[in-house]
């Protein structure tokens, strides 16, 4: 796995729920989309409290971006490890104590300018998804969801509906307009009578 993050075959974000997770490069674009408006909604009060107003998180987007510019896919020594990064906006008059380090991280993350790829040691580097995702999958909304809903059936199924609405914070509508559209695909019974999405046939599966 060291391998595929310092090839960038992997990158670590937090897409949804706040929740960091492992995803394949390639697909940390069209989840975030799809997903980061609910938790960038949710998470607003806390950075008022921490007084991180737009124009804090800007700044530190602009410091991040001059430091951690020239990324190499494949280079290990690319970007910056959290400490680094932290101490960057604490020279820029930046404060990063009480929680507001971590709460910029993951607010960069989730407006899709930071990734955390190549490992240093035990941790990983931050670096600008622009430069370290070279070929990032484009999905229409629609076809996200359809998409986002395949995969989660595919490696946790048999699941109830519910379960997906839960984990990606979607709206029941959502997950109703992606299921009418996939009744080829899923084995499912009625769609809200506790019913369970079954992912015994895919197409290429």
């Amino acid at each position: 796995m060291r391998a595929a993050f310092d090839a960038g075959h992997l990158v670590r974000t937090w897409p949804m729920r706040g929740t960091l997770f492992v995803v394949p490069a390639e697909d940390a674009g069209w989840v975030r989309e799809l997903t980061a408006a609910k938790v960038l909604q949710s998470t607003e009060r806390r950075r008022a409290e921490l007084g991180l107003d737009a124009a804090t998180i800007d700044r530190a987007e602009a410091v991040a971006r001059e430091r951690l510019a020239g990324a190499v896919v494949g280079d290990p020594a690319s970007g910056l490890v959290r400490a680094e990064l932290l101490a960057a906006w604490q020279e820029a008059g930046l404060t990063t104590d009480a929680g507001r380090g971590y709460h910029l991280l993951f607010h960069l993350a989730l407006r899709g300018v930071l990734v955390q790829g190549p490992m240093a040691g035990k941790e990983q580097r931050f670096v600008l998804a622009e430069e370290w995702v070279t070929a990032p999958r484009t999905l229409e909304r629609e076809e996200a969801v359809r998409e986002l809903l395949r995969r989660y059936v595919a490696a946790r199924g048999p699941v109830p509906v519910e379960d997906f609405c839960w984990w990606s914070k979607l709206t029941k509508a959502e997950a109703r307009a992606a299921l009418a559209d996939m009744r080829g695909i899923f084995l499912a019974g009625a769609f809200f009578a506790g019913a369970f999405l079954a992912g015994a046939f895919f197409a290429g599966a």
